[in-house]
C-alpha cells in the first residue's frame, strides 16, 4: 500500500497535478485532502482514487 504524507505531490487521472494538504484517519481507513491547481481541495480515499505519486 502507498504511504502518503503532507506535502506529497501526486497525479490524479481526472484532476491532474495536486499536493497532499491533510491526512485523516489511520491505517486502512485513511483519507487524504489534496489541493489541485485550478480547483478547491478534494478529500480522496487513496485506495480507490486513480492517483499516483509524482516526484
Amino acid at each position: 500500500a502507498q504511504v502518503w504524507a503532507v506535502g506529497d505531490q501526486l497525479q490524479h487521472d481526472v484532476f491532474g497535478e495536486g499536493r497532499v494538504t491533510h491526512l485523516f484517519g489511520s491505517g486502512e481507513k485513511i483519507s487524504i485532502a489534496v489541493k489541485f491547481s485550478g480547483m478547491g481541495p478534494k478529500i480522496l480515499d487513496p485506495r480507490l482514487a486513480p492517483i499516483r505519486r509524482s516526484d
